[in-house]
C-alpha cells in the first residue's frame, strides 16, 4: 500500500517551521550584549531547521518509513518546544494577555496535541476573549477527548456553555463532572444556578 503525500500537512509544516524560525532566529537578539542568549537562540534554530528538514525529507522516503533518530531527536524537541510554548502561554494569560495566552498555547496544541492540559488551558484563554466560545469548546472537547473522566474538563465546559446561555448543556456538564468528582466546587455552583 503507497501512502499518498499529503500536500495541505506539508504546507502546515513548512508555514509552521518559517513562523518559528522567525520567533526564534539568533538576529532577533543582535543587539544583546548577553552571549549566552544568543548561543540559546542559536541552539534552538538549529534544532529546529534540522527537525525542518528531517521531517520535508520523510515525506519524499519509501512508504514503509521506519523512524530514525533524527525522527525520535525532532519529537524530543517537539515535545520540549510544546512544552516552552505552554509555559509562555500560562505566563501571559497570568498578564491578562489572552490574545498572546491563546497563540502560544495553539503551538503548544500543534507541536503536541496529545496533552489535555495544554487543550484545556487553551480553551480557557480562548473563553476570554470576545466571541471565541466556539473555539474554546472546541478545545475543550479536545481535552475530553483525551481525558473523559476528568471532572475539571467537564466543569469547564459547563461554564463556557453558561456563558453562551446554552443552560441546559452547562447542566449536564456539571451533572457529569459531579460523577467523576462529587466534591468539584465549581460543579455544584453550576448546577445549582442551571436549575434555576
Amino acid at each position: 500500500m503507497v501512502r499518498r503525500r499529503n500536500y495541505s500537512d506539508e504546507e502546515t509544516i513548512r508555514k509552521n517551521y518559517y513562523k518559528l524560525a522567525k520567533e526564534f532566529h539568533p538576529d532577533r537578539c543582535f543587539s544583546s550584549n548577553d552571549p549566552e542568549i544568543k548561543d540559546k537562540l542559536a541552539t534552538i534554530f538549529d534544532a529546529l531547521t534540522q527537525s525542518y528538514n528531517t521531517t520535508k525529507d520523510s515525506k519524499k522516503r519509501e512508504p514503509e518509513y521506519v523512524p530514525s533518530d533524527e525522527d525520535q531527536q525532532k519529537e524530543a524537541f517537539d515535545t520540549v518546544l510544546a512544552e516552552e510554548q505552554f509555559r509562555r502561554g500560562v505566563e501571559e494569560f497570568k498578564k491578562g494577555n489572552f490574545w498572546g495566552a491563546s497563540d502560544s498555547l495553539k503551538w503548544a496544541t500543534n507541536l503536541d496535541p496529545g496533552k489535555p492540559k495544554y487543550w484545556s488551558y487553551l480553551s480557557l484563554s480562548l473563553s476570554k476573549i470576545p466571541n471565541r466560545l466556539k473555539d474554546a469548546e472546541h478545545a475543550l472537547l479536545q481535552a475530553i477527548k483525551l481525558e473523559p473522566y476528568n471532572a475539571e474538563h467537564h466543569a469547564n465546559l459547563g461554564l463556557i456553555y453558561m456563558k453562551a446561555g446554552m443552560k441546559k448543556r452547562a447542566h449536564s456538564q456539571f451533572e457529569k463532572a459531579l460523577k467523576f468528582d462529587p466534591e468539584n466546587i465549581r460543579a455544584k455552583e453550576g448546577l445549582e444556578q442551571t436549575e434555576k
